[in-house]
């Protein structure tokens, strides 16, 4: 499932953070499920990742030059200058030198998500 960021796939941050209800996004039920959008305070991409059947949190944008990278079927690529990454964030070929950010990710209860991205 691709969502592209500014489609309103995410709540608001409140206190800092956005806190998604799992439930609402199918794609987050399976492994190698990933959502990517934007939360309205933030004004990056945020990527939600489930592996191994653990949640991680990445920013959506390249640490090359900061565009916005693209879900692919196992990973994600950067449509400016072709960088890619693994679904983790690692990079895989550049031009960019460093993985995708992670974000920081707690699990308040067994059905959501918190996330806090950095500060801007």
């Amino acid at each position: 499932m691709q969502l592209l960021p500014g489609d309103g796939t995410y709540r608001a941050l409140q206190d800092g953070a956005v806190t998604i209800n799992i439930a609402d996004y199918p794609s987050l039920q399976q492994d190698g499920g990933v959502v990517e959008g934007k939360a309205a305070g933030y004004p990056y991409p945020i990527i939600v990742v489930r592996l191994a059947g653990a949640y991680s949190a990445l920013s959506g944008a390249c640490p090359h030059q900061g565009c916005t990278v693209i879900p692919k079927t196992d990973g994600f690529r950067c449509p400016c200058h072709g960088s890619q990454f693994t679904l983790s964030g690692s990079v895989l070929n550049g031009p960019a030198q460093a993985g995708l950010d992670p974000l920081t990710l707690t699990q308040p209860s067994s059905g959501t998500l918190r996330i806090t991205p950095p500060a801007v």
